[in-house]
């Protein structure tokens, strides 16, 4: 889960991100569990992790973890537009990185797994999978993505993370996309 302790992440007029974050991840985290997937989490409470130009210890825990994936779990905002809405799905192999560039279908595949199973439950516009090098894409050594679930900024958006049942969406569909991924 991104964000976390005094770092909330986007801020929508009732929720922070840090909290939605978390509660899809410990329920993905479960589904997973259940289909006999092992889970790590880099935060299983709400807790800060330094992730700065000088240190990013979220890929330091996920590296030392040395998992078969890595998926940072997210919610969305644009500032002063609360138009913006639906799903998107990151991952970065960019050509002039050997380690990364070596990963390119693996990472792609996994983005585009989380994708299409994000869309097809959580029913957002899809805003489809794209390249970024966020900090815990670029520095994670194993395939990674990093999901957008839906934005804080937009109320309706907003209120669907309020939801149970829209978190439970959102879980299911990382679990499921996981999961096809790695062919289970």
């Amino acid at each position: 889960p991104g964000h976390g302790g005094k770092d909330t992440g986007t801020r929508g007029a009732h929720i922070n991100e840090k909290d939605v974050n978390l509660k899809i991840a410990l329920k993905a985290g479960e589904l997973l569990r259940q289909k006999g997937i092992e889970v790590e989490y880099t935060r299983a409470t709400d807790i800060y992790l330094e992730l700065t130009k000088d240190r990013d210890e979220i890929s330091e825990i996920a590296n030392r973890l040395n998992p078969g994936l890595f998926v940072s779990i997210h919610a969305n905002g644009v500032p002063g537009n609360s138009a913006a809405q639906g799903t998107e799905t990151y991952y970065y192999a960019p050509v002039d990185n050997d380690l990364l560039f070596l990963q390119y279908e693996e990472r792609k595949s996994l983005a585009e797994n989380l994708q299409r199973q994000l869309v097809a439950k959580l029913k957002r516009p899809n805003r489809g999978v794209k390249q970024n090098s966020y900090w815990v894409l670029k520095n994670t050594t194993m395939p990674s993505a990093l999901v957008e679930v839906a934005f804080l900024s937009n109320p309706e958006e907003e209120s669907l993370l309020q939801q149970e049942y829209f978190l439970d969406l959102a879980a299911q569909a990382i679990a499921e996309g996981i999961a096809a991924y790695m062919g289970k």
